[in-house]
């Protein structure tokens, strides 16, 4: 599992849907990352916290190899 799956499945994780009371499932299986959730208000937020955290850890690798870490 690489640093960006991780991450990634640690924020869905906490995703929970208000109106239905349940939290998103999340499997990764190789480099490939799934969840299920129960509405799809949940999976909109999903696909944007996807989104912004692969934005955010780019833009994090891209500036520590610019700066030779």
């Amino acid at each position: 599992m690489n640093k960006l799956n991780s991450l990634m499945k640690n924020k869905l994780v906490g995703l929970r849907c208000i109106e239905h009371n349940q939290v998103t499932t999340v499997e990764i299986n190789g480099d490939k990352i799934s969840f299920k959730c129960c509405c799809d208000s949940v999976k909109r937020k999903a696909e944007l916290l996807i989104q912004k955290t692969t934005k955010d850890f780019i833009e994090s690798e891209l500036r520590k190899a610019i700066k030779g870490r």
